[in-house]
């Protein structure tokens, strides 16, 4: 006989409460691993339709066996051992000598999240006072602000009782939200995904379909600030806006979905990563997504066009750093 994974998984609700902290209120709670006045403790459903939980300090991140295994200083065998055996979880098991059509099957790795789900939060257009306010904030020129809300990137919104400005694209699955006056939402968070988005979505992939050049970013504020480049490399007769289009993956851990890329028709392709080991590294995992053969792919990091600075929305924001950069766009594009 030959043991299969147990039958049903256990909940972190359950393994809380063995752990004798408090529950669960929605998907939020303490953490268990260090002392929290305000919840940072989160449970959401992985890609696998699993339960995962992350903390938002970096204590913890991982599923619910993990978390038992680090709670109770044993490996993750033993821990899935003991709390099935506490929790009463029964194990599968079958006969290698049934039938084909008797034996168990196991069920095909999917995700859980719904398709129809999506973020619901009221955004508007906003007005040139908007404009004016966000270019003072993030010290991007008001022209390109304009474009990122013409083209459906850049809307407006009173998100947890906070003026916001909040990065999406028509397809309104993903939407992430930071706040007008420039704070943090809570200790070290600078912008927040909203519920029911979809965060492995790359914004503005289904407007980049029919164009000639995608220059894909990393983050929102790179988002609003390669529209800046565009509008620079059009004026300068180097790539035409109008068959120019923009994207962004919100996190450097992000992939974009390999079916959201086969309808793709550029022919080049200029990735603008941070300066930092996981903006390079999600760089080079972009490149090999997007390549395809009579495709060009461009990396281009911000030290790469000016020392010391870490990402465009940086490079946008230094005196003469948007025509360095498409000045190092056009040597790269003639080489």
């Amino acid at each position: 006989m030959i043991p299969l994974p147990h039958l049903r998984r256990p909940t972190f609700s359950e393994v809380l409460a063995l752990m004798g902290r408090p529950p669960l209120k929605g998907t939020m709670c303490s953490c268990p691993f260090h002392e929290d006045k305000r919840p940072s403790f989160s449970v959401f459903n992985g890609s696998g339709g699993h339960e995962i939980a992350k903390c938002f300090k970096g204590c913890f991140c991982g599923d619910v066996y993990e978390l038992f295994a680090r709670a109770y200083r044993c490996d993750r065998k033993t821990a899935i051992r003991e709390l099935n055996q506490r929790l009463g979880i029964a194990v599968s098991r079958f006969e290698l000598d049934r039938p084909l059509h008797e034996r168990f099957l196991p069920v095909r790795k999917a995700c859980q999240r719904d398709d129809r789900l999506r973020p619901d939060l009221a955004l508007s257009r906003g007005d040139d006072r908007l404009i004016v306010n966000l270019s003072s904030l993030r010290f991007i020129p008001g022209d390109a602000l304009r474009l990122a809300r013409d083209r459906g990137f850049l809307r407006f919104a009173l998100y947890k009782c906070r003026p916001s400005w909040v990065v999406t694209d028509r397809s309104g699955v993903l939407m992430q939200a930071r706040r007008m006056d420039g704070q943090l939402w809570f200790k070290e968070v600078k912008s927040i995904t909203v519920k029911d988005s979809d965060a492995s979505h790359m914004l503005g992939i289904g407007e980049a379909a029919d164009a000639d050049v995608i220059h894909v970013c990393e983050g929102g504020p790179d988002f609003l600030a390669v529209h800046q480049v565009m509008i620079e490399a059009d004026r300068r007769g180097l790539m035409p806006l109008s068959t120019t289009a923009a994207t962004a993956m919100l996190g450097a851990s992000m992939r974009p979905r390999r079916a959201s890329l086969q309808d793709i028709k550029a022919r080049r392709v200029i990735i603008w990563a941070h300066a930092d080991e996981a903006g390079r590294e999600a760089a080079k995992r972009w490149k090999r997504d997007f390549w395809s053969k009579g495709r060009e792919v461009i990396v281009i990091a911000a030290d790469e066009v000016r020392a010391g600075l870490k990402d465009l929305n940086d490079l946008v924001s230094a005196k003469g750093g948007t025509e360095a950069a498409v000045s190092k766009l056009e040597g790269l594009c003639h080489e």
